[in-house]
Formats: structure tokens, sequence, C-alpha cells
């Protein structure tokens, strides 16, 4: 174990350190630690306690059918203090062409922006808007990794793929859908241009990018 390598994290809501097991060494300073498997406790550069634990996730991570995405921090709706929450993407875009839906239709429902409403955003498209091949249809019908519970992401979902789009990886310098419609209007869908990061509004029948996420 290296004990140059460790980051503070938190797991089953005590102090928790990562290591990586690549010099054989004993990690210097006492505390919990993972191996995003198991957890032990090192006292006085003793190995004391080994047993199982949540695991550890980290941005960029292949788990839960996807790639680790984001992690709910505080402040974050939904954060839980010593649980760890977050986004998973599809490991690559999902199409490279589909449109919002339904122009000149206003939806019910369908205009959160923050994290944690992209699931219902989509809910919402897909039961006003029937339109075959649409971005949110094409996430709410995806079955990946062994998960059926993927979704288009909300405007500020989208925001941290763009955030983490080095680490997720698979992404075009392009414009992406995210779910939330326009408030009281007919005709436009939030995009995000991958490129620079932009956040703004497009016409729904236009065709962008999709990569879906699911919580965890």
């Amino acid at each position: 174990m290296n004990a140059s390598f460790y980051t503070s994290c938190t797991v089953l809501a005590i102090d928790c350190r990562l290591y990586q097991d690549n010099m054989g060494l004993t990690p210097v300073v006492d505390g919990y630690y993972s191996d995003y498997t198991d957890c032990f406790q090192v006292v006085s550069g003793v190995i004391t306690a080994v047993s199982t634990c949540s695991p550890i996730y980290y941005v960029g991570q292949s788990a839960l059918g996807g790639i680790i995405a984001y992690i709910l921090e505080p402040g974050d709706p939904n954060y839980v203090a010593g649980e760890q929450h977050g986004l998973v993407a599809t490991t690559s875009n999902i199409s490279a062409g589909a449109e919002w839906g339904c122009w000149g239709t206003m939806l019910s429902g369908a205009d959160g922006t923050a994290i944690g409403t992209g699931q219902q955003n989509t809910i919402d498209i897909m039961a006003g808007c029937p339109t075959a091949g649409i971005a949110a249809r094409l996430c709410g019908d995806l079955v990946q990794g062994g998960y059926n519970d993927w979704f288009l992401p909300s405007k500020d979902e989208l925001n941290k793929l763009y955030i983490n789009k080095v680490a997720i990886g698979g992404f075009a310098d392009s414009i992406y859908w995210a779910s939330g419609e326009v408030f009281n209007t007919f005709t436009l869908g939030r995009t995000q241009n991958f490129a620079d990061g932009f956040q703004g509004t497009a016409y729904k029948y236009l065709a962008y990018h999709v990569r879906a996420i699911r919580y965890f």
C-alpha cells in the first residue's frame, strides 16, 4: 500500500482513505482505508481489521451499468452525508442526431432544471409526446449494463457531464439535448454545447446528440 496515494472520502460515515496496493507498504497514517472493495483499519502501522464495506465510487469509473459521471456534494439536492449517490452515464452517446420532439406542443411538466429532475422530465416527455425516436424516448426505453432506468439528463445534470466530460469520455464537441422544455413555450428545449459549455435552447425539431444517465 502506497501511503502517499490516498484521498479523503467517506464510507459508512467514518473517515476513510483510498490506497493503491502497488508498493506493498502499510499506510503510515492510522485510520480507515479502502481499496474500493474492502475496508480495513490501521493502528500503529498494523492492519487490525478487514471488513466488506460499501463500494467507493469515483468519476470515470466503470460501474453500475455505465460510467460514474458525478458524485453528489454538500448542497446538491438529495445529498446524504456519509453516503455516495450521483449520476451514471451510458458508456457512449446513444444518438448523434435525435429530436427533442413534439415541436408545437407544450407538454405538461418536463420543466425541471435541477439535479434530480431529469428522470421525471423524461417520464413527462414520454407521456406527452408519442413520437418514436425522440431523445427522451431513446433514453427512457434504453436497457444497458443490466439497468432499465435511464433517462435524459436535466439542464444541471447535463452540465455535470460537461464538467467531467474528459473523465467520462466519449463526448463529441457538439450540442446535446437536456430534458427540460423551456417553461411556457411549445417550441424550445434546453441544450448544452460540449465544445464550449454554453447552455442554451433550440427548436425541438432539431437533431442533436443524446447521452443517457441514471441515478445511483
